[in-house]
């Protein structure tokens, strides 16, 4: 089995400065501040009514749902 081969503008140098800078990337993610705890209570991501203005609980609750969702994008 014969490999492909890269085509005749690819530059080994590029891949090696994109590589460097992903792992400075997850370096800084992994070094990011710390302190911050999980929210308790109820994520909400659906719908919400348009007729008025968003409860303080909703949008709690919406907030609580992207920090959730940052959080296990940053964690995994």
């Amino acid at each position: 089995m014969k490999l492909p081969t890269a085509p005749p503008q690819y530059d080994p140098a590029d891949q090696a400065r994109m590589r460097a800078q992903l792992e400075d990337v997850l370096t800084r993610l992994e070094t990011a501040p710390g302190g911050w705890v999980q929210w308790t209570g109820t994520a909400g991501r659906g719908t919400q009514n348009a007729d008025g203005p968003p409860t303080l609980t909703q949008v709690a609750q919406a907030v609580k749902a992207l920090i959730d969702d940052l959080v296990l994008k940053v964690k995994s």
